[in-house]
């Protein structure tokens, strides 16, 4: 039987699978790393011990000429190894190449002035390069061609896994980003689903502020509202271990001094809050010392976030505006009412019925009513008294009126003058403006049985009422300091006769209010009494109807 007798490894041989077994470790530990930096020292240190290598460099840069990462080993001063001005030259011209030829030529020239003996090209992508390089062996062997072949091997490999660390890079960079954007749209989603909840300005400033520092992982923050005086800090927020925080006054200083740029390592991030060109806010954020510090994603989640956030100071600060002007709005709503029905101050307020200043031309119907034997009511009680009789007899005719939407015009001792259709005209004035006289007549007969359980009233003592209809002329008259809106016209002035002329218990109407009322009113028929009215030149044809009618 014949034996076969493997033959016995030669030197080479042994080198040789030391060479490989170097570059199956190289290939396994890289595989683990998560930096370029990293992967550089292991490839050097891998490297130069399969070569003998007695020093040797490894470094990555991008088309710019900017070293991204170098391991420098077996160097007296590591910085001559990259860091003299003609070494650094040739190796930015080397990262600047346009061209393999190119980059061969300045390689030689670096390796060269470096003293290196072999390097090999790492050629990541079109944007990244570096060099592998080793010195002299430390047994003065020359490196031979499968020495400088299998070093452009090696560092064949590394690009590999330098490719794939990129990618793993840029999926993480990808993934950060994402969690930060989802991060914003929940804070965003926090604060436009929760705000309701913080009804009142200043836990407003507090919510808002304590999302965004958690959602910056700031160790302290502020807001502060601008002003017309400059900034004025709202709202504070501190972690339990802050020992020293800042005061008001070198927040504001920080915010003056933010120029909108954008920060790489800052431990300070400033943005300002506005809609459109109105800066209406700052935010202030502070992070530690001993842990990270803001860079230019954090300054995009802030800036996302101060979006929002402006959009909901902008709202409050309307809203606000609102509740003023709502508030105006009723006071001057409950001021009117004094003297004008709800239903005229509403049209007012509105602006349906705006009399200008030069005058507008109405048909109205006016009313006068006056109280009869008020003197005689009067003139043996003490003034406090009588202040109060009247006060409770204008309040009551007046609730009548305003009850039936007149405009009170005018208030004189005892008489009242109230108008229907002026400032806005009905198609039932005429109608409404005898329905409230004698609803007048009848809370008028109540509040006389009241005066007399306390007081000795004179039988005498009634209340007449008189109402003509026809067109005047309604406009603010006055002076420039104050305006009074009034009527003037002969119906002005009829109803005025009419008023004072009515016995008590009664009211007259002219023939034209008559006219318009009888038929609808179901008013019994009958013939008119002629009356000479002061400032008429002819008789005055007038209907008296009594109390109840």
């Amino acid at each position: 039987m014949t034996q076969h007798v493997l033959p016995a490894a030669t030197p080479a041989t042994e080198v040789r699978l030391f060479q490989l077994e170097t570059l199956y470790d190289i290939s396994r530990e890289c595989a683990e790393l998560d930096y370029p930096q990293d992967v550089l020292r292991v490839l050097l240190s891998s490297v130069m011990g399969a070569f003998g290598a007695i020093r040797g460099v490894a470094l990555l840069g991008d088309s710019s000429g900017q070293l991204e990462a170098v391991d420098a080993r077996g160097f007296s001063n590591p910085q001559t190894a990259d860091r003299s001005p003609d070494l650094l030259a040739s190796i930015e011209r080397y990262l600047q190449a346009t061209s393999e030829r190119e980059a061969r030529r300045y390689g030689d020239a670096w390796a060269n002035a470096a003293g290196m003996d072999v390097w090999a090209a790492i050629n990541v992508d079109d944007a990244t390069r570096g060099i592998l390089a080793l010195g002299p062996r430390l047994s003065g062997a020359r490196y031979a061609i499968t020495d400088s072949r299998l070093l452009d091997q090696i560092a064949s490999g590394t690009c590999a896994h330098l490719r794939n660390l990129r990618l793993r890079q840029h999926l993480q960079t990808a993934a950060s980003d994402l969690e930060r954007r989802v991060r914003a749209l929940g804070v965003a989603n926090e604060i436009a689903t929760a705000i309701g909840a913080y009804w009142t300005v200043p836990r407003v400033h507090r919510f808002l502020l304590e999302r965004v520092v958690d959602a910056l992982r700031a160790l302290e923050g502020a807001l502060a509202i601008r002003t017309h005086d400059g900034w004025s800090v709202a709202a504070r927020y501190a972690a339990a271990e802050i020992a020293a925080a800042p005061d008001d006054a070198a927040i504001v200083h920080a915010i003056e001094l933010n120029d909108g740029s954008r920060p790489e390592k800052a431990r300070v991030l400033v943005a300002e809050l506005g809609v459109g060109q109105q800066q209406m806010a700052a935010i202030w954020l502070r992070r530690p010392h001993t842990g990270p510090a803001f860079d230019a994603h954090d300054a995009d989640l802030l800036r996302v976030l101060s979006n929002e956030i402006a959009v909901v100071l902008e709202n409050g600060r309307l809203f606000e505006r609102f509740l003023l002007q709502q508030q105006e709005h009723f006071r001057l709503r409950a001021f009117l009412e004094q003297y004008v029905a709800p239903s005229v101050v509403a049209g007012l307020l509105d602006g349906a019925a705006q009399p200008s200043i030069e005058g507008t031309r109405l048909t109205v119907s006016v009313l006068k009513a006056d109280m009869r034997a008020s003197t005689e009511l009067t003139v043996h009680l003490d003034p406090e008294v009588t202040l109060g009789l009247m006060n409770e007899y204008l309040a009551l005719m007046s609730d009548v009126l305003v009850l039936h939407d007149a405009t009170i015009d005018r208030i004189e001792g005892d008489g009242i003058v109230a108008l229907f259709g002026a400032p806005a005209a009905r198609d039932d004035d005429p109608i409404r403006a005898v329905r409230a006289a004698f609803a007048m007549h009848a809370a008028f007969a109540r509040l006389l049985e009241s005066w007399r359980l306390r007081l000795e009233l004179s039988p005498s003592v009634g209340m007449g009422v008189g109402i003509a209809t026809g067109e005047v002329l309604a406009a603010n008259i006055g002076s420039a300091k104050r305006l009074h809106y009034t009527t003037t016209g002969p119906a002005i002035n009829l109803a005025a006769r009419l008023g004072d002329r009515a016995p008590a218990g009664t009211l007259q109407l002219d023939d034209r209010t008559w006219t318009l009322v009888s038929d609808a009113l179901h008013l019994e028929k009958r013939r008119p009494r002629l009356l000479r009215a002061k400032g008429f030149p002819e008789l005055v044809p007038v209907y008296r109807l009594p109390v109840g009618s």
